[in-house]
């Protein structure tokens, strides 16, 4: 199995996970690892991925007065860095203050957009996601 198979892979188990079971911080840490997977796939075809675009374009709402950085640090990749690393003492007592729900759909949604740059196929996940986003379910 290749890295592009287990980025979807995991991205499908993020999205059941998100839907069936309403585990978030699961389909945090699922999709924030296909992301990675996924989003260095779209760079390596040389074309920015799908974190890129959303930093980029926050920087220039924000008159570049905050920098890509610390959007993408603070904001963007918050909790999903925030579940996944553990560097000090201090983040042992660290609580999950945010509600997770919407930092999973961005993650999900930044997959299913780098899905889409690779032009690969929608699996039956990614349209049940996408559907469920848009209440059609």
């Amino acid at each position: 199995m290749n890295k592009k198979s287990v980025a979807l892979h995991q991205l499908d188990k993020a999205i059941k996970l998100y839907i069936d079971e309403q585990d978030f911080i699961c389909a945090i840490t699922l999709s924030g690892a296909a992301e990675e997977i996924l989003g260095r796939l779209v760079v390596m075809d040389g074309n920015p991925n799908a974190s890129e675009e959303l930093v980029k374009r926050l920087h220039y709402l924000s008159n570049e007065q905050i920098s890509e950085k610390i959007i993408r640090n603070e904001h963007t990749n918050f909790a999903r860095n925030s579940m996944k690393h553990f560097n000090k003492i201090s983040e042992f007592d660290f609580e999950v203050d945010f509600d997770p729900k919407p930092h999973a759909t961005q993650l999900i949604a930044r997959c299913c957009s780098n899905i889409v740059k690779l032009e690969l196929p929608l699996s039956e996940q990614v349209n049940r996601f996408i559907s469920y986003s848009f209440g059609r379910i």
